[in-house]
């Protein structure tokens, strides 16, 4: 008796996806150089780069030079070095502007900046 179309389905969805990453192989000024995720990359492309702490700090492909990628941090550098895992982002590039935006300054992450002595709302 063939499987269900139900049990196919559930079957596919417990395959886990697969990880594209590469490794840290420089960083000059506000530019980190990676390799292994180069073919996979474009232009405007996302990624996130695990640094020491377990801190991850996105980053957007900006060029491409020997074969390694380019990329631009969206954060702090602090605690990235030589080797630390560089992974291909999942999640779409797409911002889109929030009633949160009104009257603020935004980051690169579309994430309202707090301005200085700006009290921080709380639940």
């Amino acid at each position: 008796m063939p499987p269900s179309i139900a049990m196919l389905i559930e079957q596919v969805d417990a395959v886990r996806a697969c990880t594209i990453f590469g490794r840290v192989t420089a960083v000059q000024g506000m530019l980190i150089e990676a390799a292994g995720i180069e073919r996979h990359l474009s232009i405007g492309g996302r990624c996130l780069v695990h640094a020491h702490g377990g801190t991850v700090v996105p980053c957007e492909a900006v060029g491409f030079r020997n074969g390694r990628a380019l990329l631009m941090p969206l954060g702090p550098l602090d605690g990235i070095g030589l080797g630390y895992k560089a992974e291909l982002s999942s999640g779409g590039t797409a911002i889109a502007p929030t009633e949160g935006w009104l009257g603020r300054v935004v980051n690169a992450l579309g994430e309202p900046a707090q301005a200085v002595g700006e009290a921080t709302l709380e639940a």
